[in-house]
């Protein structure tokens, strides 16, 4: 049996994000500890100490947990995006937090996820992507980027994705740089309906 360091996954929870962008890798993540056992902890964190329920775009609330919880030794971060994210104006401090967790964890967005992340000075000179509706938007925030349409980007420090199935199939490639080609197709196995054809 390999063994494996533990991965802490922390998928960022703020208001108005989109419910599937924070659940299909919560979900996915969830299943390689669950089904397969393998050494994977998953928070759903946000900025700030306040331990109130956050409500998401289309009025799911869940408990979170505080960075000073789940930040320490964190490996990945998933940034979700959502109608606030579109509309821009994030808080500082939610910037800030996502731009220093930048400098040394792998940091991964959902569709308009990649927004926030332009917003927070991460895309610089990166090779990315967002939904194909804000493609435009994207390059409008960080024209240094290579703004490309596709279903996801896989980079070494900074990841991206188109919209909400696209950041399952991230978070699935995720899984197979860490686990393994194999735990990632169990995973998807799993996902996926069997039903008749």
């Amino acid at each position: 049996m390999t063994h494996h360091a533990p991965m802490r996954v922390g998928i960022l929870a703020f208001p108005g994000a989109e419910e599937l962008d924070v659940l299909g890798p919560f979900d996915v993540f969830g299943r390689a500890r669950a089904d397969l056992d393998l050494p994977v902890e998953v928070l759903l964190l946000r900025e700030g100490p306040s331990h109130d329920p956050v409500t998401f775009a289309h009025g799911l609330r869940v408990e979170t947990h505080s960075p000073a919880e789940g930040a320490p030794n964190l490996e990945l971060l998933v940034v979700p995006g959502g109608p606030g994210v579109r509309r821009g104006g994030h808080l500082p401090a939610l910037l800030e937090f996502v731009k220093r967790r930048s400098a040394t964890t792998h940091v991964a967005s959902v569709c308009t996820g990649a927004l926030l992340l332009a917003d927070a000075g991460i895309l610089k000179n990166q090779r990315c992507t967002t939904h194909h509706l804000f493609l435009d938007e994207l390059r409008r925030r960080e024209p240094s980027a290579e703004v490309v349409e596709e279903r996801f980007v896989l980079g070494h420090r900074v990841s991206t994705s188109a919209g909400v199935t696209a950041g399952i199939d991230l978070s699935l490639a995720l899984v197979a740089g860490r686990f393994g080609e194999k735990a990632a197709f169990e995973i998807a196995s799993r996902l996926e309906w069997k039903g008749q054809k």
